[in-house]
């Protein structure tokens, strides 16, 4: 049994290695069995794109909906891929589990030579058509609305587990909120989480940090982007936290009164679990478009697009506890269990 993600986003990633943890098996990036300039093309082009041509990407999103240019992705792919298919062909899985949407109809491919289960979990919560390979043995999806949605696509419900999005073992642990502001040498004031993407846009948050100082801690998460790692060293402000990255994330969710972000899949779920109101400052056409809606449909986050938006939205979550923990209604599943449960279940294959 593997587990297969694509390097090209952190949430397909995060879901892999909350998997591979958990069910104590191999984590692997296909992007690792392409030439290195294939590799620095899917990571590298994805974040420029989406980070600075909003309106190309866009096109292209709606683009790779079409039957014909969904076959040309899976062309492309068997070649670029070749490698990991000759992997597949070694090491003989009977079981791959796959977070992104190249792996299942590369799997297809493989698994029309052997018996191996395909399993896919999506991690957004709308669904691109790229996911949808009829060899897939069973989707774990985020929530009722993805099932409905695979459902309209043409996929069989009795291929539907509604499981929630993989997350690590610490969203599902009690957090000692006291201990932890030692550790980060915090006082008691309410922190807000700002949490960028691997390119380290943080929209907005220059313009409101003086303002928001005196009266809350600001940890930043500020990704690739050393030149903003650089500014927060300049502020010597004592209770503002800045990192590259945080391993244990949910050790800062915790603490935060509210997760300022971008609404990918894996970073909405994660506030979700810890009932931490979301606020969004921008967002990638397509998945992100659809996480955000599902969010602000539920009452659970905000979308800003100026300054003082965001700075009304945090002082309205500060000013509105109760209101704002009355709405998480949401349970938000283990997903791991659930999908080790149906594993442990699955018959064993006739030789």
């Amino acid at each position: 049994m593997i587990v297969v993600y694509a390097g090209c986003g952190a949430g397909h990633k995060k879901a892999a290695q909350a998997l591979s943890e958990f069910l104590n098996c191999p984590a692997i990036d296909i992007l690792d069995f392409t030439p290195v300039f294939i590799k620095q093309l899917y990571q590298k082009g994805y974040l420029f794109i989406t980070g600075n041509l909003s309106l190309i990407w866009a096109f292209l999103f709606e683009l790779s909906k079409l039957p014909v240019i969904k076959t040309l992705m899976f062309l492309s792919n068997l070649i670029f891929f070749r490698d990991f298919l000759t992997f597949l062909s070694s090491l003989r899985p009977e079981i791959i589990i796959s977070t992104h949407f190249f792996i299942p109809s590369l799997v297809s491919f493989h698994k029309g030579r052997t018996k191996l289960k395909n399993i896919t979990f999506i991690t957004d919560i709308g669904v691109h058509p790229v996911w949808i390979d009829k060899s897939v043995d069973m989707y774990f999806v985020a929530t009722e609305l993805t099932r409905q949605e695979l459902e309209s696509k043409g996929v069989n419900q009795n291929k539907i587990i509604v499981s929630g999005i993989p997350l690590r073992g610490g969203f599902f642990k009690p957090q000692d909120t006291s201990f932890l502001r030692k550790k980060l040498s915090l006082d008691d004031k309410e922190s807000i989480l700002f949490f960028s993407s691997d390119t380290g846009n943080i929209p907005f948050l220059r313009s409101v940090i003086e303002s928001l100082k005196d009266d809350f801690n600001i940890l930043v998460i500020y990704g690739k982007n050393k030149k903003l790692g650089d500014y927060f060293k300049r502020l010597n402000i004592p209770g503002l936290k800045s990192f590259p990255f945080y391993e244990n994330i949910w050790e800062l969710m915790s603490l935060a009164l509210c997760v300022v972000s971008k609404p990918g899949g894996i970073t909405v779920f994660e506030a979700m679990s810890l009932k931490k109101p979301l606020i969004f400052t921008h967002y990638i056409w397509g998945q992100e478009k659809s996480n955000m809606g599902f969010v602000i449909k539920n009452n659970l986050g905000f979308y800003v697009k100026t300054p003082q938006q965001l700075m009304e939205k945090i002082y309205y979550i500060k000013n509105n506890p109760e209101r704002i923990k009355n709405k998480f209604f949401l349970c938000i599943p283990d997903a791991r269990p659930i999908l080790k449960d149906y594993i442990e279940n699955i018959p064993e294959p006739q030789h």
